[in-house]
């Protein structure tokens, strides 16, 4: 008599790992004769408007920490408006979504209880960044209050 089929992996966890190879399949490409770079498969590495001034302080920025770069790209590319998705693109980094942002929206500020904020940084020096968005746009962003 055959001997049963056994796995090691439970049969109800694999319809979710076969979600789960669908989506890295769908996601990597496989079989596209096209070849995507890592900046077209994560948009927020590549910048549509970019300069090559603003470029090279994208890349001071990720890959040295620094500051002066950071400050820059906050202070001349960063506007109002902008989504999520565009500002993590200037920074070349993904923000970090802040849950403990209530002392931000209850001390004062223009913000409401259903704002978003999102981090980036820090740079060498300790420096971040929070950032808040309505209805997946940037808000009461101030360039000149970027501190030294």
């Amino acid at each position: 008599m055959p001997t049963p089929f056994r796995t090691s992996i439970p049969l109800k966890t694999l319809p979710l790992l076969g979600l789960v190879l669908f989506v890295a399949i769908g996601t990597l490409g496989c079989g596209s004769p096209e070849r995507k770079s890592l900046a077209d498969k994560l948009p927020f590495l590549k910048h549509q408007n970019d300069s090559p001034q603003e470029a090279e302080f994208r890349q001071k920025f990720v890959a040295e920490r620094d500051p002066a770069a950071f400050k820059w790209l906050l202070t001349h590319r960063i506007h109002n408006e902008m989504s999520v998705a565009e500002v993590a693109s200037v920074l070349g980094e993904a923000g970090e979504r802040r849950f403990d942002d209530r002392e931000y929206k209850t001390n004062g500020g223009n913000y409401h209880t259903t704002d978003v904020g999102y981090q980036w940084g820090p740079d060498r020096t300790g420096h971040t960044v929070v950032l808040f968005f309505r209805d997946g746009k940037l808000i009461h962003f101030d360039p000149a209050e970027i501190s030294e």
